[in-house]
């Protein structure tokens, strides 16, 4: 049941798919894309809001997401079955950096910017 309503956020996400297809970005950008989704889910979950969808993701969630990925290795522990099938090198085992959380919210921020210029959401958060 879980993973269902963690599908309605991530449903939208086939924008990435669809861009990859289409030559728009090369495999390694949906390689981060994919790592990109994968912390969604774990925020979503860990928050216990993953029957969100994009249009329910506002600034304040947003805020949250980005404190979330400075700090999710504070978290591993609570929430280790989140992380067992992810290699140990992959888990988070100290803040990350402002850039890498600069990056990572850069790709979120295009992939609401594409939902906002089709008219599938009224305003991103990042607005």
């Amino acid at each position: 049941m879980l993973k269902k309503q963690i599908q309605a956020f991530i449903t939208d996400f086939p924008i990435i798919e669809q861009s990859y297809k289409d030559g728009i970005f090369g495999e390694g950008r949906k390689k981060h894309y994919d790592v990109l989704l994968r912390e969604i889910n774990r925020f979503l979950i860990i928050n216990k809001i993953s029957n969100i969808t994009p249009t329910d993701f506002n600034n304040e969630k947003l805020i949250l997401f980005r404190d979330f990925l400075f700090n999710e290795y504070i978290l591993v522990e609570k929430y280790r079955g989140l992380y067992v099938n992810m290699d140990n090198r992959n888990i988070p085992t100290s803040p990350r950096g402002q850039n890498t959380v600069a990056t990572k919210l850069k790709k979120l921020q295009a992939f609401f910017n594409e939902l906002e210029s089709n008219d599938e959401i009224a305003v991103s958060p990042f607005r």
